[in-house]
C-alpha cells in the first residue's frame, strides 16, 4: 500500500491549512485530474468529521443534492445514496471498521486518517492504490487551493441557498484561476417539466397549515454554462415573521409545483395561504394548491425577497 501511505502522510500537511474555518461543507468546488472534472465538498466548518468529499461527477453530485433535500426516499435503509470518496483527518468514525483497521495493521500503516469508497447500497471500503493515486492530485490541488482561496477572499453569502454554492477552479502553473457557476444540470425530464407527484403529496397532506407564505420566482443572478441560460431561483418568506424559508435554483419552469413540493416535504411546512408576486407562479401552481386546498392569489407586497435577491446579487456578481 505504497500509495495509501503517500496520501494520508500528504494529509498532515492538508490538516495544517486548517481549511474547513474558511470554507463551508455546501460550499462545492470543481477541480480538474488530469481531463476529468470532479467536485469537492471541505468537511469541518460545521464541527463534523475533518476532512473533504470526492463526487466523480455531476450524477454523484446531484444524488448527493437530491438526498439532501429529501429525494431518493425509496430507499430509507442503504447506507449511503451517492458514489464518494471521503477522505478523514484524525477521526475517521464509523468508516474506520474493525474489518480496516485489521488490514492497516496487517500492512504496518499507523495513522489516524483515513480515505475511504462510498459506494450506493454498499459500506464503505478502503481506497485501492490507484483510487489513491487519484486521490493525491486532489490533495496536493487543495493545499494550494486553501492559500488562493483566502488570498481572493473567495466565499459566498451566509444567505446564499445551500448546496447550490460553486466555484470552478483550474490549476494554472503555481496558481488558480476560478469562476463562478450555478450548479448541477438537472435531467431533461425535469428541465421539460413533470406531472405533479401525487403519490409525494400523502406525505404533507396531513400537516397542520401554518400562517401565510410569500413566494417569490426570479430569474438566478448566475448564468449557466452547461445548458447556457439562467436557471430560475424559488425564495420562500414567512409573511408574519419574514423569515426566508427556502432558497432553491432550478431548470424548467414548469417543474415549479415539484420544487415547491420539495420544500413542503422537506421542511414539513404547509401554509394556509400563499401569496405569490407573479401570476405566472400562482397559474403553475393552481393544481397542486387545489390539491393542499391552500388558498393562492397574486400581491403587490413583495415583503424581504426583493432584498434577499438583491443581496445574492450583489455579493455574487457585484451588481
Amino acid at each position: 500500500m505504497k500509495y495509501y501511505q503517500e496520501l494520508v502522510e500528504l494529509l498532515e500537511d492538508y490538516k495544517k491549512t486548517k481549511f474547513w474555518k474558511d470554507i463551508t461543507g455546501d460550499e462545492i468546488f470543481q477541480l480538474k485530474v488530469g481531463k476529468k472534472k470532479v467536485y469537492v465538498s471541505v468537511l469541518g466548518y460545521h464541527g463534523q468529521t475533518l476532512g473533504f468529499v470526492v463526487y466523480q461527477d455531476m450524477k454523484d453530485l446531484k444524488a448527493q443534492i437530491d438526498t439532501s433535500v429529501g429525494q431518493y426516499r425509496n430507499f430509507p435503509d442503504i447506507p449511503y445514496r451517492a458514489s464518494c470518496f471521503e477522505v478523514c483527518v484524525d477521526d475517521c468514525g464509523t468508516l474506520m471498521t474493525d474489518d480496516i483497521k485489521k488490514r492497516l495493521k496487517k500492512e504496518k500503516i499507523k495513522t489516524k486518517h483515513g480515505a475511504f469508497r462510498l459506494d450506493e447500497r454498499k459500506f464503505p471500503r478502503l481506497v485501492t492504490e490507484e483510487e489513491s493515486i487519484f486521490l493525491i492530485d486532489i490533495v496536493k490541488q487543495i493545499i494550494q487551493l486553501s492559500t488562493y482561496y483566502k488570498e481572493q477572499k473567495l466565499g459566498f453569502p451566509e444567505s446564499f441557498p445551500s448546496f447550490y454554492k460553486m466555484y470552478s477552479f483550474e490549476k494554472k502553473g503555481d496558481t488558480f484561476t476560478h469562476h463562478l457557476i450555478s450548479f448541477p444540470k438537472m435531467e431533461e425530464k425535469e428541465e421539460k417539466g413533470e406531472p405533479l407527484k401525487k403519490k409525494e403529496l400523502n406525505k404533507v397532506l396531513l400537516v397542520p397549515k401554518r400562517n401565510k407564505m410569500r413566494f417569490g420566482l426570479f430569474i438566478s443572478p448566475v448564468f449557466d454554462n452547461e445548458t447556457e441560460e439562467y436557471p430560475y431561483l424559488l425564495i420562500i418568506e414567512e409573511e408574519e415573521t419574514h423569515m426566508i424559508l427556502w432558497g432553491h435554483f432550478f431548470f424548467g419552469k414548469k417543474t415549479l409545483p415539484n420544487e415547491v413540493l420539495d420544500f413542503f416535504i422537506a421542511k414539513r411546512m404547509v401554509p394556509s395561504k400563499i401569496d405569490f408576486i407573479s401570476s405566472d407562479a400562482l397559474e403553475l401552481c393552481s393544481e397542486l394548491l387545489e390539491e393542499m386546498r391552500i388558498e393562492g392569489e397574486v400581491t403587490e407586497d413583495f415583503g424581504y425577497l426583493n432584498f434577499f435577491y438583491e443581496s445574492i446579487q450583489q455579493e455574487l456578481i457585484g451588481k
